[in-house]
């Protein structure tokens, strides 16, 4: 099927007429207007038109057709045997009606023609034209009751552009994109990094920035100082989030300057009066990190202080009341004779 834009006018095109009685599929050779008869219809004609009136072509490439008439000439018997030039009629190729004409060209008297079925789809476009370049200030709005209306508008300088690559994907120079004139919310936006500069104002809104930001650059948040700890003081005077923030008992720094104390709560170091010292070591060398604690039965089942783990000369220290008991000490990978009895002493 051929293609042509509805309203062409003047349409010449080549067709190639095989002679019936050839085995091989030769074309047929030495034919005139006189000896074919051409018909055309549209879909939802109820038949087809009578024959139309075939001109004849005096110069090749020439149109010799007219509103009504059609025009048929041979090409070359010898060069080209088979091969006419056709000029259709320019009622044949209206933009009114439906998108296709389909052509008939048949033998008109004895002449062995075989028929030739033509059928040219009527485009809304002419598929000849070069595309034209956007030359305006924007496209049309391209509207869809699907997926809402789109346009394109053009920069006002060339040199910045929407770079869209071939699998579909669009690239944004931030740089090149315009200061809105209204909030936006932005929502599914990945960013890979956030570099703040020292006029940044970082609204609380802003509840995540992924990437390297230090405490240089944050400068700002609704007012608080620029610093890391101003921005968590500004976070803790605010009663959305963080109101029972203290920074001077919650930081991650005071956590860690109270101390051991701070981690041992309940962990029993023993009651009693007697500071003693309990060694672990491999028979040779100290082992730190065994949990050690002490019962004072045998059988395990009254335990009076612990569990500590031995620091790195093997040692623990319980507090304990002079008497007998009995040592427990556990470490992956090592076996220990458990229990082993004590005597403590004043």
């Amino acid at each position: 099927m051929r293609e042509k834009k509805a309203g062409t006018t003047s349409y010449m095109t080549h067709i190639f007429i095989q002679d019936e009685t050839s085995t091989t599929g030769a074309g047929k050779t030495g034919l005139d207007n006189g000896d074919i008869s051409i018909y055309w219809i549209r879909p939802g004609d109820t038949g087809a038109t009578a024959a139309v009136a075939i001109n004849t072509i005096g110069t090749l490439g020439t149109f010799a057709g007219d509103a009504g008439d059609f025009a048929f000439k041979l090409i070359h018997d010898v060069n080209m045997p088979g091969f006419y030039e056709l000029h259709i009629s320019n009622d044949a190729m209206d933009a009114d009606g439906p998108d296709q004409v389909t052509i008939s060209i048949i033998d008109s008297g004895d002449n062995d023609i075989a028929p030739l079925p033509l059928q040219i789809r009527l485009t809304a476009f002419d598929l000849d034209s070069a595309s034209t370049p956007q030359t305006g200030d924007s496209y049309a709005i391209v509207n869809s009751g699907t997926f809402g209306n789109a346009q394109l508008v053009r920069s006002t300088t060339p040199a910045n552009k929407l770079d869209v690559n071939n699998t579909g994907e669009a690239g944004l120079d931030f740089n090149n994109i315009k200061d809105a004139t209204s909030s936006h919310t932005l929502t599914n936006v990945i960013v890979p990094n956030v570099t703040l500069t020292a006029t940044t104002t970082v609204s609380t809104n802003a509840q995540t920035l992924i990437g390297a930001v230090t405490s240089e650059q944050i400068v700002a948040l609704d007012g608080g100082s620029a610093t890391l700890g101003g921005m968590l003081n500004k976070m803790a005077s605010d009663s959305a989030d963080g109101s029972d923030y203290d920074a001077g008992t919650d930081s991650q720094t005071e956590i860690r300057d109270r101390g051991d104390a701070a981690w041992a709560t309940g962990v029993t170091v023993g009651t009693g009066s007697v500071e003693w010292v309990i060694t672990v070591d491999d028979g040779s060398d100290p082992l730190e990190g065994v949990a050690v604690w002490i019962t004072t039965d045998e059988a395990g089942n009254n335990v009076v202080a612990g569990t500590l783990n031995t620091d790195t000369n093997g040692q623990v220290t319980f507090m304990l009341d002079a008497g007998t008991y009995y040592s427990w000490q556990q470490l992956g990978g090592t076996n220990f004779t458990n229990p082993t009895q004590i005597t403590v002493t004043a």
